[in-house]
């Protein structure tokens, strides 16, 4: 990702080397992740900030531990900010602006090209228009959202299709509910609406909701969507 837009990290594979390096080299940001063997991240920002000359170099935490509390968690112990994994690219253009605002004009450039293209895309089941006013009208955030709605949810139709076979009704209601919420924050009416119906029906205990082909209606639908918010994610 850094190399897209023209950065060429130094690669540390553990928190030992990464001390090691910032004892030899002056960085303008480092990325730092919090899980390492060896030594782990928070051990290791601690040591570079206390021993090395990045003192005052800003230290970006990655993580895949996105509870809630967490990033201030973290914080805490010595990063100055947290990305959650899994992201986008454009969320760490976000973060990389924040810090080195001298980045400015060369990122800046890289996310416009990727707005117009944006704007330019004409798919059938998302409303990608709709999708970015619900993320406060920016599209770098939304991107970002679709990013973990790809990840998040590549797998919920055969989960949905498991709780169906095992008569798991709640967990299978609570499933649809939330698939229901984000397919129409991203813009994916047509899904948000099926699993509305279908959640409904569960809940008057309808015929419908015990018979499978309706939760292959909602399994296609949701492939086609991912299948369209792949291609957005490529442009």
């Amino acid at each position: 990702m850094l190399k897209d837009i023209n950065i060429h990290p130094d690669i540390a594979v553990n928190g030992k080397e990464a001390v090691e390096l910032c004892e030899k080299t002056k960085y303008d940001l480092i990325l730092m992740d919090i899980q390492m063997p060896v030594m782990d991240g928070i051990e290791a920002t601690n040591l570079i900030h206390s021993n090395s000359r990045n003192k005052k170099v800003p230290i970006i935490g990655i993580t895949a531990d996105a509870l809630l509390g967490q990033a201030e968690h973290y914080i805490k112990q010595g990063l100055d900010d947290l990305i959650t994994k899994p992201f986008h690219h454009h969320r760490l253009q976000q973060v990389l602006l924040k810090w080195l605002p001298h980045l400015e004009e060369k990122l800046s450039t890289n996310l416009k090209s990727v707005s117009k293209k944006l704007q330019n895309t004409s798919i059938q089941h998302v409303d990608i228009e709709e999708g970015i006013k619900y993320a406060n009208n920016n599209q770098e955030h939304y991107l970002h959202v679709i990013y973990k709605f790809c990840n998040n949810y590549s797998e919920i139709g055969e989960r949905i299709k498991n709780y169906f076979m095992e008569e798991e009704w709640s967990d299978l209601f609570r499933e649809i509910h939330s698939l229901k919420g984000l397919a129409k924050l991203i813009g994916a009416h047509e899904l948000s609406d099926l699993a509305q119906k279908l959640n409904q029906k569960l809940k008057n205990q309808d015929d419908e909701a015990y018979q499978i082909d309706s939760y292959n209606e909602l399994e296609n639908k949701l492939q086609a969507v991912l299948s369209e918010l792949n291609e957005i994610l490529n442009i």
